[in-house]
């Protein structure tokens, strides 16, 4: 019987998210090399470390929204979740039957009905 302790699953945990963090400042430097050019590799992985504990403030866990939410962080700014714009959603996003899909499903709607025009004119970098 194959016994597998809670060390190991942790110990795969952090290889699994050392990995999402290393592909996705890859991701930010293919796809947003003007906006996080200024920070170096471990400036980088720092950020995205940070929007992983952002995004899960919000129950975002899964990696394809966990990425979609740091690409919010830097077309936006890093703590556009903390703006006046999503406060006025907060009843929605906190709501219990709303998934973490759903919520950064929402911070895009945001973006395209315009909520963050201000916050997307001004640079944070």
């Amino acid at each position: 019987m194959l016994v597998v302790r809670q060390a190991q699953l942790d110990a795969f945990k952090a290889l699994k998210r050392d990995q999402f963090v290393r592909e996705t400042a890859k991701h930010l430097r293919t796809h947003f090399a003007e906006e996080v050019g200024h920070m170096d590799g471990e400036a980088l992985e720092r950020f995205v470390r940070d929007g992983i504990a952002r995004a899960a403030r919000h129950d975002v866990t899964s990696e394809r929204d966990v990425a979609r939410f740091i690409d919010l962080m830097v077309a936006i700014r890093p703590d556009f979740d903390a703006l006046p714009a999503v406060q006025a959603v907060r009843d929605y996003l906190t709501y219990p039957g709303v998934t973490g899909t759903n919520r950064v499903d929402k911070f895009y709607d945001m973006v395209r009905a315009g909520r963050f025009d201000r916050e997307l004119e001004e640079s944070w970098m």
